[in-house]
């Protein structure tokens, strides 16, 4: 079809006489149409008169939806409009005019989010159309864009009648298809305000409820009243004793048609009505909290937050769950800036209440964040670091009015620069307002640069004397180095550089005014999860820190605090030098960087971006720009470009200003990266999100892996370097270099051993690993220091890329290089051997026929996350699948006492009728479903597996997600499916390869494969391909079509199973086959488990677990003593515990880690689908093991309590064979698809 087609759709779609059926007929012909061009989406090579012609359709498509009353079609619109809006009109034709349906279609949208309780879309969808619009006055006045927003805002400050006002007869409705959601949101305000009401009073006159409802007669009133089963008696109305009826909220059943008709009115709306009457809690007696919550926040939210607040006011460990899509950013957000604007506050007070005043100190989380309460040092008031004031020691022997006097001095000084500080960043962002992008005038008093294609040195632009190492100096080899602290960690260059920005606190005197705010550090996995926080915290507003009588003294009569907000990021996210941020990996930026800062290096090659003595003004104008606009990791960077001026070392000079600095896992975890940005945790609260995968990333930070190919090369490249530079070395760095060539070789001669015998992994034993040509007498400290310091790795390896292009065809210098130099994996590998032995295990592997892999796997990260412990005030950890606690409380911090630690779990806000829950433990052919380890390769099962899905893609319209254990499973299933159902064969060989290439071989044409992609399209997850593409791809087909959807065969703990929201019509389904155990035989996890024991052995009988034996966990010697017997008593009963006893309840925690890694990876994926309140999805858990109690009682509450026989605790028959303890009564297939079914058509309303 071609454009003349489309633009013949178009018009009949436009036609005045067409109906919606025929409209929803066209509008499937045109987006086919769309899709055969390559215009489903604005591509780069889309001609204007085509881009105009497909936003036309889906403009049309958006109203057609709106006129019929849907709202799930008129929202795939807008996303697919998106694209389009954003484009410069010059893309749609030289004399072509913006669409006139844009800011309609918007409003639209925005009304749509206010009647769904959606505030965070609303808002942020508000804050794209103010950027891009230039302001926000110019957003209100547009009559469709600021009919929405007068609307919110009559909302939040309680102005009723102003909303029932603009509604009331369409009078002042933008246009017609406005009335829609109108009457939606009124009718909401109406139930909301006549649940108040119920509560509120016991009768009202007939009269005054028709105004309080807004209804137009008092005939409408008892009609009203007779729908939610008032009693009306001498013309008044006598609302139901709610007690009286058990709990049960009676407007739950008896709005239930209303809500059904509707399909629109979410619960969660509007929850501002119940602000109508205060009514004391008879539940608590704890006040209510405000956390200054953008919008009304549920019961679990208000859980939450104080929760929160409680942990950073007391001082203790926090672990909090609450699932995804339950505003958990938002609560972390609102209770630990409320906590902390409220204790600055209490600083502030205390300051001027003389010596008595002190607040509590800064003391780490052990002992509760309480310093000395009374102590102090003589001549300051109060005694948090954070906040002190030095008063001359001559005035202690002054007269009281004296002393008195001083103080309202130092108030004031304390307050003009307080002031000077927000005035600066009021003028900062009222600039940024006006300029947006523009930052004119900033930096006056120095000399602004351009970046240009000549700033620093291209790596590719060096000589063979760029590739020499410089003489090694080791005088402070031993004992005696004098360097300080600061010297140790960082480069002679970077201690000039510090020095040169005013960052060395100890080295130089502090200015008056620069006073180290207590901070909030929140830290989070990536830096998409960062900005998604960040995003959250844009909506939030806090009253100022110190109380406005004392504001009033100033002379600015702004009182108002914006969050002064910092991002951190490495130098490979912030490095704006073109010739340095596009090198191959973070090692070689890194040291590019530090290359650039040397003495040595000229002048005009030096970095352009460093800051310098000179540059200082553009530093303070980087720092009050990063603190006025709260700014995500990519801002940082445009920032630095607009002001040329380095966003990495820039930033440091605003840290001690901010009150909350958000940075990756990396950069908290490690003290090296701490010392290098800068920063320190000491009395401040550190937040660590999505900390489910804490341990890992702890063990992923401290191991390290190397496989005998890269060894192999790296050998060579050390040769290839010594051949032509080993004339050239001074005598240490020849003695080092020998060194590191002896230690390769020994690596090098283990694994080959290795690789010569059977077993397929296994633990190595470091004292064999280096005890071959003479390896065992080198020094790994001073070896270790020399390979971070002396830049050998990236000398070598930039020669080997200097030379790759000469070597001989057959030479391994041909291949391309490692993306992180060999030389740095194998520093890495080193230092991992200098831990203690119990801490970690090395092993070898073989993952393919001729290759082998060693690796440091990190068995205890306890000892690393000590500094969080020790030097921060509070520390809370918060993910969505927490539980269980004991995984933290035994093996993370295992020596903190209980009474420390406050844990919290809260429910979904999600209503019970929007989530389905099955285990699917057989087949429509009766087949049992167990996909474990010795059932793999069982061809019957996995086409009852077929079977199923294809069920399920029958009767679930829109996205159906598929998640396997692994993706050796997924290649299973993918080529059985493939074959007809005669051929199914147990030992057919796995297409492991790629599985799912979406096109790589063609199913039979009656093989259930062939059958489910004519159900719906597959695509399927590959390690290749990315998760991006698949998932844009998966999407663009469901938008296409969402009645029909997609099928999505995803792999648990793979891309697609965390991070992404799989929410509406994308995840109507989510199907998990089978349980991600990890596999138990191999060496590293038959070392934790071993791990697992000794500490639980350990911590009952006294024993350290071993601490100081061989790395196989065998028993030290001893004297034999007590043995057997009671040596320790344990227990809340004050019970004895002997060995035997105690090494019985290891194997038990043992095999509850085991469990809990598999049921944390199950959680996180089922959370993929319902992401907000008004979502609803179907969870089918396949697998009969699902029956059984430890793991279904191991699912996460919100959903297990949703399995039918857990809700009510019955169905519950014998024990099973297999040891999965009391199983729920089987549940037959074609009654579980049955109820599936009319779950979906109760949501949808058909399928």
């Amino acid at each position: 079809m071609s454009e003349r087609d489309l633009q013949a759709i178009l018009q009949k779609l436009k036609s005045s006489s067409t109906s919606y059926q025929e409209s929803s007929s066209l509008l499937s012909k045109a987006k086919l149409t769309l899709l055969k061009l390559n215009a489903l989406t604005p591509q780069e090579s889309t001609s204007p008169s085509l881009l105009s012609l497909a936003r036309d359709v889906f403009e049309t498509g958006a109203l057609v939806s709106i006129r019929a009353k849907d709202p799930a079609a008129f929202t795939r619109y807008v996303h697919q409009l998106t694209p389009y809006y954003e484009l410069p009109n010059e893309k749609f034709g030289g004399g072509s005019k913006s669409s006139g349906e844009k800011n309609k279609i918007t409003g639209l949208y925005l009304l749509l989010l206010l009647t769904q309780g959606d505030y965070s879309g609303f808002h942020t969808e508000l804050e794209g159309l103010e950027l891009r619009e230039m302001g926000a006055k110019k957003v209100e006045e547009d009559k469709y864009l600021g009919y929405p927003i007068k609307l919110e805002r009559w909302l939040m400050e309680g102005s009723y009648d102003l909303v029932w006002r603009a509604m009331e007869g369409g009078k002042l409705l933008p246009s017609e298809e406005y009335g829609v959601f109108s009457e939606i949101l009124i009718n909401q305000i109406r139930s909301e305000i006549a649940s108040s009401s119920e509560t509120a009073y016991p009768s009202l006159p007939i009269s005054s409820t028709k105004n309080l409802l807004f209804l137009p007669s008092e005939g409408a009133v008892v009609e009203f009243a007779q729908h939610r089963g008032w009693l009306i008696e001498d013309g008044r109305i006598y609302f139901p004793n709610q007690k009286l009826k058990g709990g049960v909220n009676v407007e739950a059943g008896e709005v239930a048609e209303e809500k059904e008709v509707s399909m629109m009115a979410i619960e969660n709306t509007l929850g501002y009505a119940r602000q109508l009457e205060t009514i004391p809690s008879t539940t608590s007696s704890r006040p209510k909290k405000d956390f200054h919550h953008p919008y009304t926040p549920y019961d679990i939210q208000e859980m939450f937050m104080q929760t929160v607040y409680d942990v950073l006011e007391e001082g203790k460990i926090g672990i909090l769950e609450s699932p995804t899509g339950t505003g958990k950013s938002l609560s972390l957000i609102c209770g630990g800036l409320t906590w902390l604007r409220e204790w600055k506050g209490r600083e502030w007070v205390g300051l001027w209440e003389g010596e008595k005043g002190k607040l509590n100190g800064n003391g780490g989380v052990g002992d509760g964040g309480k310093g000395n309460v009374n102590g102090g040092e003589k001549g300051k008031v109060g005694s948090s670091t954070h906040m002190e004031v030095d008063f001359d020691e001559e005035e202690e022997d002054e007269p009281d009015w004296i002393r008195s006097a001083a103080r309202e001095r130092k108030k004031r000084e304390m307050l003009r620069r307080r002031e000077e500080l927000e005035a600066r960043l009021r003028r900062v962002r009222e600039k940024e307002r006006r300029e947006m992008d523009k930052m004119n005038g900033v930096g006056r008093g120095a000399k602004r640069r351009k970046m240009g294609a000549d700033d620093g040195q291209n790596g590719s632009e060096m000589t063979e004397e760029d590739f020499v190492l410089e003489d090694w100096d080791s005088d402070a080899e031993g004992g005696g180095n004098s360097k300080t602290s600061d010297e140790a960690v960082f480069s002679k260059e970077t201690l000039e550089l510090m020095e040169a920005v005013g960052m060395r606190a100890k080295k130089i005197e502090e200015e008056e005014d620069e006073v180290d705010e207590m901070k909030i550090f929140y830290c989070s996995r990536t830096h998409s999860q960062l900005t998604q926080f960040i995003n959250e915290l844009r909506r939030v507003n806090f009253p100022p820190s110190i109380p406005p009588s004392d504001l009033q003294q100033t002379p600015s009569s702004d009182l108002s605090e914006p969050i002064k907000h910092l991002t951190l990021g490495s130098r490979k996210n912030l490095c704006i030098n073109p010739k340095v941020n596009t090198l191959p990996s973070v090692t070689a930026i890194n040291e590019r960087c530090a290359e650039l800062q040397q003495s040595s290096t000229p002048p005009s090659h030096k970095c352009p971006y460093l800051p310098t003595p000179d540059t200082k003004p553009l530093v303070n104008a980087f720092r009050d720009h990063s603190l006025a606009t709260i700014r995500d990791i990519e801002d940082m960077a445009s920032l630095g470009k607009q002001l040329s001026i380095c966003p990495y070392y820039a930033s440091r000079a605003a840290i001690k200003r901010a009150e909350i600095i958000t940075l990756p896992y990396p950069l908290l975890l490690q003290k090296s990266a701490r010392d290098a940005l800068g920063i320190s945790l000491k009395g401040n609260v550190v937040i660590i999100d999505e900390a489910h995968n804490l341990m890992d990333a702890i063990s992923g930070i401290y191991g390290s892996e190397i496989s005998l190919r890269e060894l192999k090369l790296g050998r060579e490249m050390l040769g290839a370097y010594l051949k032509r530079f080993a004339r050239r070395l001074g005598g240490k760095n020849r003695v080092y270099v020998a060194q590191v060539v002896r230690v390769v070789d020994s690596l090098v001669g283990h694994l080959e051993g290795k690789l010569g015998g059977k077993a397929i992994d296994g633990i190595v034993d470091e004292k064999e690993l280096l005890s071959g040509k003479g390896v065992d007498q080198i020094n790994l400290f001073k070896l270790i220091r020399y390979l971070q310091e002396s830049k050998l790795a990236r000398k070598i390896e930039s020669y080997a890329t200097h030379t790759a292009n000469e070597a001989p065809p057959s030479s391994s210098l041909r291949k391309p290089l490692p993306t992180t130099p060999i030389l740095h994996t194998i520093t890495s590998l080193l230092h991992s051997l200098t831990h203690p032995t119990h801490e970690g295990r090395l092993f070898f592997s073989k993952p393919s026929p001729g290759s082998i892999t060693l690796k440091f796997l990190l068995l205890d990260p306890s000892p690393h996350i000590t500094p969080l412990l020790s030097l921060p005030r509070a520390l809370l950890l918060a993910g969505g699948t927490m539980s269980p606690f004991s995984t933290y409380t035994s093996h993370l911090f295992p020596s903190v006492p209980r009474s420390r630690i406050t844990t919290l779990s809260c429910g979904h806000v999600v209503p019970k009728e929007n989530l389905f829950v099955g285990i699917v433990s057989r087949g429509p052919m009766s087949r049992e479903l167990r996909f474990d380890y010795k059932s793999r390769g069982d061809g019957e099962m996995v086409q009852e597996l077929g079977r199923v899905l294809l069920n399920v893609c029958a009767v679930v319209g829109g996205g159906v997600v598929v998640f396997f254990p692994s993706y050796g499973l997924l290649a299973e299933v993918i080529a059985q499916l493939s074959l007809p159902p005669v051929a199914s064969n147990p030992s057919a060989p796995s297409n492991s390869s790629n599985p799912a290439n979406n096109s790589t071989q063609s199913p039979h044409p009656t093989s259930l494969l062939h059958r489910l992609t004519q159900k719906k399209p597959l695509f399927t997850e590959s390690k290749s391909e990315s998760s991006d593409t698949i998932l844009a791809a998966y999407s663009a087909c469901i938008d296409a079509d969402p009645r029909k959807g997609a099928l999505l065969f995803s792999v648990v703990g793979g891309k697609l199973s965390e991070g992404i929201n799989f929410s509406d019509d994308l995840g109507r389904c989510v199907v998990l086959v089978g349980l991600p155990y990890p596999n138990a035989g191999t060496a590293e996890w038959r070392a934790r488990g071993e791990w697992v024991e000794r500490g639980v052995v350990g911590r009952l009988i006294g024993e350290k677990g071993n601490e100081d034996g061989d790395r196989k966990g065998e028993g030290g010697d001893g004297d034999g003593e007590g043995k057997g017997q009671d040596r320790y008593v344990v227990g809340k009963g004050g019970e004895r515990v002997s060995e035997q006893e105690a090494l019985k309840l290891a194997k038990a925690e043992s095999r509850d880690f085991y469990e809990n890694t598999c049921m944390r990876a199950v959680n996180q994926s089922v959370g993929r689908a319902i992401r907000h309140r008004g979502d609803w999805a179907g969870v089918l858990l396949v697998d009969t093991r699902f029956r059984g109690r430890r793991v279904r009682g191991k699912v996460a509450g919100w959903v297990g309590g949703r399995i039918p026989g857990m809700e009510k605790g019955d169905g519950v028959q014998g024990g099973d064979k297999n040891g999965d303890g009391d199983l729920l009564e089987e549940e037959q297939f074609g009654r579980l698809l049955g109820r599936l079914g009319g779950f979906v058509r109760g949501r949808r309303g058909g399928v």
